[in-house]
């Protein structure tokens, strides 16, 4: 770690004020230990940067090492990375190209890759020194000139040498919202001669409507002197009357001329040797316009000669995005005048990442936490037709098809941010609200750019109901939920009676004969339903998720003054728990449907429904235990025969083996040895059976909750979350990159023959945000943070006694004696701390509490400490438990 980076972070040591109280924890605490080459593959080593941050150092050559083609995915070699900020994605290769993502207006490239027609995305360029062209491209760059390729949290980093100049660079997504890259080239002279060198920046312009499958058309490129930039606007179109313009500007270091006719640029000299560059010279061209689903040659580069004496070096900055026409000006114009953006980027990352110390074994997952955290943010785009920010699945649904997937899939990643950018979660909320229905009927899948599809997915409403259920209580923010938002389709609402309205549609799905939910066209979390269980007539698994979410909305209900339905949604989530009560099946798990009469699900255990009906308290604790022993022996692997390869070296199945001689019920379209679904490669009994990080997220959740009451509870739920990192996966299958830097939605099963790889990898592209996103919300909940009705409940769940996490809007901490923390709530409602004693306490009765360093108040309840906490919107509110 750079140590000058560390100190701009506040570090010093906790300290005991005259009375014994503690200063301020808020102020206290010390970056976390990330420093873990751990889960590497064999694809390069994880590291820590100059900014303190992670860095996935990218060492083999994917041309000629067997190990780079990838099998799940055809013999690909080209992996690509993630950076971003709230506005854009952009994807890095290892090759050393860079592709932007737009969907402000459409859900688009701004330069796809497209190397048959002369499209080579760039972020990238060509230095021209000593008479030679060397491009800093990895498949191109001249023999002996060196090359390092490096993803961090928040940039791509390459660096070059030849002829005794080196060339480092910096590609990255500014943090914040403003839609642009910055590529920072630093040039160094390491000879002892004077050197005149060239460099030529690069990026390419071919817009492709990834939803529409049709390139954009454009009009000829503009040049503005006074700003030196260059701007394409894309032609209107039948998806789009309003299309963003795409442009460069050169906003650190000189211009001698540019090229926007790519057959200028490059020539017969191809992608390797520019003509440009080999001539050392710059028309000003100016591209032809490109008609809608026509190939273009248009191009933005820029040449800037520079002289340097030996030692001296020089950093050029250019920008390129996409944005409203108008815009662009005042975007060239903040970054022309930014000083070391990429320094404040960074920092800016540093403070939002969360901060975890397990101790010396678990430095690894410091570092994978924080690498989770970041992937979901920079994922983020703006949709200006909506008008709000969106977290969607991303992967292959939203890059290579133009979708954003499921309704439910931003509610459940925002859960991860509610810590962390609880700004983000209320854009999502706003955006949920914004495609619902003047009836409450949410979408089942969102198009992108606020167009529903309606096949009537159950589970719809509740993920909306649960996200904004778990943002009030954490936040204290009941004021937002009377922003009115409109209803698709015309009127509009308070977000709360969006809420409401979300209740009252759920609730027409109940009523089944079975005490489940019809479960409509489509289905539930599982949205083909219809085609992999279509007996199915009714879920069980929407009737346990409600008996979780059910009691909670009605907390915010109650805190809101809404009584009459704070009662409706508890006498309601009663009802729901009992039927879910009901579902139990004697091999000691709970049924996932109903096919007619007949409970779905009785010879072998679907995990659907099982993390749920835990968080809703419905098991006893017999019932808890048994429960748990069956996840664990038939999902897990652990103790079933040996051939099916358990125990799960990643994370544990959605269904039992077919070839387990212990299971019975099998999916009706596949009959027995065949593997399901009917592919003789896999093994699962029930429908994909794959490991989904979907399920697991809330699986981790469930078996930390029923800590104290199953024995190992807290142990088995600390080895669910490591087996769902990125970490298990690389070590378990270190030649497969999904799995290094990114994950897929769905993975093999330890049972299957496919296990190494991951179930999506053939149209693996981009990450898809389950992974990551249900890693940060699980961590945050084995730590103990358990927002209610009446404030927090720290209970922690760690398998070690004395831990930290820290995050932008709460932390915690327990240390021997001690047990301290903050929450920076939304709202101004008072809250009721709860907390657990830390172990060096034997009695309450010889705590000392403090808020903000003062002595409070406080009275023991079953062994707690409850405490009250002053809720100031905004404020960092710090609390401590130690002995006096």
């Amino acid at each position: 770690m750079s140590l000058s980076f560390a100190a701009s972070l506040l570090t010093p040591a906790c300290s005991k004020n005259h009375d014994g109280s503690t200063d301020p924890p808020s102020t206290q605490w010390a970056p976390a230990d990330i420093r873990s080459s751990a889960g590497s593959g064999v694809f390069g080593t994880w590291s820590v940067d100059r900014f303190g941050l992670p860095v996935y150092q990218y060492t083999i050559d994917h041309r000629t090492d067997p190990r780079a083609p990838q099998p799940g995915t055809g013999g690909k070699v080209e992996m690509e990375g993630q950076i971003g900020n709230d506005h854009i994605v952009a994807m890095p290769y290892n090759t050393g190209r860079i592709q932007l993502w737009s969907q402000d207006r459409v859900y688009q490239w701004a330069n796809q890759y497209d190397a048959d027609r002369g499209h080579y995305s760039g972020g990238y360029g060509y230095l021209r020194v000593d008479g030679q062209t060397v491009s800093t491209l990895y498949d191109d760059r001249p023999a002996g000139s060196g090359s390092q390729r490096e993803f961090g949290a928040g940039y791509f980093h390459r660096d070059n040498a030849a002829n005794g100049v080196a060339i480092d660079e910096y590609v990255y997504a500014p943090f914040g919202d403003d839609p642009v890259l910055l590529h920072d080239v630093t040039l160094r002279n390491d000879s002892g001669n004077v050197k005149d060198v060239t460099w030529f920046e690069y990026w390419d312009v071919n817009p492709y409507d990834v939803s529409g499958r049709k390139q954009r058309g454009m009009q000829a490129p503009h040049y503005d002197p006074p700003t030196k930039t260059l701007t394409v606007a894309q032609q209107p179109d039948g998806a789009d009357q309003g299309p963003l313009s795409i442009y460069a500007s050169a906003l650190a270091g000189p211009i001698a001329g540019f090229e926007t006719d790519g057959g200028v640029f490059f020539g017969d000299g191809g992608r390797a040797n520019p003509v440009a560059a080999t001539a050392d010279q710059a028309t000003n061209s100016i591209a032809p316009p490109v008609a809608i689903g026509e190939n273009g040659r248009t191009v933005l580069t820029f040449r800037s000669p520079v002289r340097l004496k030996p030692g001296e070096s020089v950093t050029l900055r250019y920008a390129y995005g996409a944005a409203r026409p108008e815009q662009i000006s005042g975007i060239v114009a903040k970054y022309h005048a930014a000083d070391r953006p990429l320094e404040t980027s960074q920092q800016a990352w540093a403070q939002y990442l969360p901060q975890l110390d397990l101790g010396p074994e678990y430095v690894w997952l410091a570092r994978e936490l924080q690498w989770s955290a970041y992937m979901v943010r920079s994922g983020t785009t703006y949709e200006e037709v909506c008008g709000h920010h969106i977290i969607s699945e991303g992967g292959f649904y939203q890059y290579f098809i133009g979708l954003q997937v499921s309704y439910r899939d931003p509610l459940q990643h925002v859960l991860s941010m509610i810590y962390t950018a609880p700004d983000l979660v209320r854009e999502v909320l706003r955006y949920s609200a914004r495609i619902q229905k003047s009836d409450g009927t949410a979408a089942t899948h969102i198009l992108g750019l606020c167009q529903r599809e309606d096949r009537n997915d159950v589970d719809s409403e509740l993920w909306f109901m649960n996200a904004a259920a778990e943002y009030a209580n954490a936040t204290r923010d009941y004021a937002f939920f009377d922003e009115v938002i409109a209803f698709d389709g015309g009127g509009d609402g308070t977000l709360w009676e969006h809420l409401r309205r979300a209740y009252q549609r759920e609730e027409t799905w109940a009523g089944a004969p079975n005490g489940g939910y019809y479960r409509g066209p489509s289905g539930d979390w599982n949205d083909v339903m219809d085609q992999t269980m279509p007996g199915v007539t009714e879920t069980t698994l929407v009737p346990a998720q409600l008996a979780f979410v059910y009691p909670r909305l009605a907390d915010v209900a109650e805190a809101r003054g809404d009584a009459a339905f704070a009662t409706t949604l508890r006498n309601r989530g009663a009802q729901v728990k009992a039927d879910t009560d009901r579902q139990w099946q004697p091999r000691g798990w709970y049924a996932r449907g109903y096919e007619g009469s007949q409970p779905k699900g009785r010879g072998a255990m679907y995990l659907e429904p099982q993390p749920w009906a835990i968080l809703a308290g419905v098991p006893d604790a017999e019932r808890a235990k048994t429960l748990v022993d069956n996840i664990r022996r038939y999902l897990t692997g652990v103790g079933g025969p040996a051939d099916l390869n358990g125990p799960a070296k990643i994370g544990s199945a959605q269904s039992p083996a077919r070839s387990d001689p212990d299971v019975t019920e099998f999916d009706v379209n596949c009959p027995p040895g065949d593997g399901g679904p009917c592919d003789p490669g896999l093994d699962s009994a029930l429908q994909l059976g794959h490991v989904w990080y979907a399920l697991n997220g809330p699986l981790i959740w469930s078996l930390a909750s029923l800590d104290g009451i199953v024995p190992n509870a807290r142990e088995y739920a600390f080895d669910e979350l490591t087996r769902n990192t990125l970490m298990a996966h690389a070590n378990a299958y270190p030649s497969s990159f999904v799995g290094i830097m990114h994950s897929a939605d769905a993975c093999y099963a330890h049972y299957d023959k496919f296990a190494p790889f991951c179930a999506s990898e053939f149209l693996w592209q981009g990450e898809n945000m389950h992974q990551p996103a249900w890693l940060v919300t699980a961590t945050v909940k084995l730590a103990g943070i358990d927002p209610t009705g009446a404030g927090y409940r720290i209970t922690p769940h760690f398998p070690r006694q004395e831990f930290s996490l820290r995050l932008p809007e709460v932390a915690v901490e327990y240390r021997a004696e001690t047990a301290r923390g903050y929450v920076r709530p939304q709202g101004s409602n008072a809250m009721r701390m709860d907390v657990a004693l830390p172990q060096g306490l034997a009695s309450a009765n010889d705590a000392l509490i403090t808020v903000d360093g003062h002595r409070v108040e406080h009275r023991l309840e079953n062994g707690r400490v409850v405490f009250e906490l002053p809720a100031d919107h905004g404020r960092v509110i710090d609390w401590a438990v130690q002995r006096p």
